[in-house]
């Protein structure tokens, strides 16, 4: 993630724009970072076990869908770095 992060999104902003497109992309990676706890709270029960209706690896399954539904939709990136359309 920290490779798209930092290394794909200096290149979709324009220069006056840069600075801010980075920032935002940064304060809503480190939002989402704080969301890793809230998401282990919600799946587990204070004993540490699963919470009811739930199983114990509910917040590993949360993480791999995130990832997943983010490798899709790296796919439809419409904007190729290399100043070439991608494919």
């Amino acid at each position: 993630m920290y490779g798209v992060l930092f290394a794909y999104t200096p290149e979709v902003f324009p220069a006056p724009h840069r600075g801010t497109g980075d920032a935002l992309a940064s304060s809503f990676n480190r939002m989402m970072g704080i969301l890793a706890p809230v998401i282990k709270i919600v799946t587990t029960s204070a004993t540490g076990a699963a919470a009811p209706g739930s199983s114990a690896n509910g917040s590993i399954f949360v993480a791999a869908t995130l990832f997943l539904v983010t490798a899709v939709l790296m796919v439809f990136l419409p904007i190729e770095t290399a100043g070439r359309a991608a494919m």
